[in-house]
C-alpha cells in the first residue's frame, strides 16, 4: 500500500516544522554536496545544503521530474486576475532550469489560491503538501496572502519550495531567491547558484 505523507505549512516568512529524516534515493547527497548544516540546529540531516553554500535541498520533500503543473482553484471568488499574474510570472522565473506549467483544465498537481490573514507576517505560504513514499510531491497548494503585497518574486519563492530548496536565513543569503524573508534582495534565481539545483536536483545523485 503506497505511503502517503502529509507535509506541514511553509512559509517565506516562517521556520519549517521539522520531521524524522526519511531519504527518498539510494544515492544521497549526504557526503557529495560541501554541507554545514550539521552544526545548525534549525536543520536535519536530510536537508542538504546548507547557509555557507547558499541554497538547500530537501531529500523527502521535492518535484518528481523537472516539469511543474499547477491549476488555479475555480473555488476561490478571490483569486483575481492580478493574483493569477503573480503565479505567472513567478513560474517564469524558472525558466530554463524547470518547467512549470499552468494547466487551464484543472489538472494540475499545484492549486494555487489565495486567503486572508491579518498580522501573520506570512505573505506567500507552500503547504498542503503530499508525497509518496519516494518523498515526490503529488500534491500540493500555494496560497497568497491578501492582506500583504503579494509579487511575482514571492511566489517564485514559493515555487521554489515545489521544486524542493529551503529557506535560507544567514544574513549573508538576503541576496538569493530563497531567502527566508521578503526582504530579499533579488527578483530571480541567480543563475551562478544553481549549480546544484541543476547538478544534483536532476542530476544522478537527486533524482527530482
Amino acid at each position: 500500500m503506497k505511503r502517503i505523507k502529509i507535509i506541514p505549512v511553509f512559509s517565506i516568512i516562517l521556520l519549517f516544522v521539522f520531521v524524522s529524516p526519511v531519504y527518498a534515493h539510494t544515492t544521497s547527497q549526504i557526503g557529495v554536496l560541501e554541507q554545514t548544516y550539521h552544526t545548525n540546529p534549525n536543520y536535519q540531516d536530510y536537508y542538504v545544503g546548507g547557509e555557507e553554500v547558499g541554497w538547500s535541498i530537501d531529500e523527502t520533500l521535492h518535484t518528481n521530474g523537472t516539469s511543474i503543473t499547477y491549476s488555479f482553484a475555480i473555488t476561490d471568488p478571490y483569486l483575481e486576475t492580478a493574483y493569477k499574474v503573480y503565479a505567472i510570472e513567478g513560474a517564469s522565473k524558472w525558466n530554463g532550469i524547470v518547467n512549470i506549467t499552468n494547466k487551464l483544465d484543472g489538472t494540475g498537481k499545484g492549486i494555487i489560491k489565495t486567503y486572508n490573514e491579518e498580522n501573520s507576517g506570512t505573505v506567500d505560504r507552500f503547504r498542503g503538501a503530499y508525497t509518496d513514499a519516494n518523498g515526490h510531491l503529488t500534491s500540493w497548494i500555494i496560497e497568497m496572502n491578501r492582506s500583504y503585497n503579494v509579487t511575482s518574486t514571492t511566489l517564485a519563492h514559493e515555487f521554489g519550495h515545489v521544486i524542493g530548496l529551503n529557506d535560507l536565513y544567514a544574513s549573508k543569503n538576503t541576496n538569493k531567491l530563497m531567502y527566508g524573508y521578503s526582504s530579499r534582495s533579488v527578483s530571480s534565481p541567480p543563475y551562478y547558484r544553481l549549480k546544484g539545483l541543476t547538478q544534483y536536483c536532476v542530476g544522478p545523485y537527486f533524482a527530482l
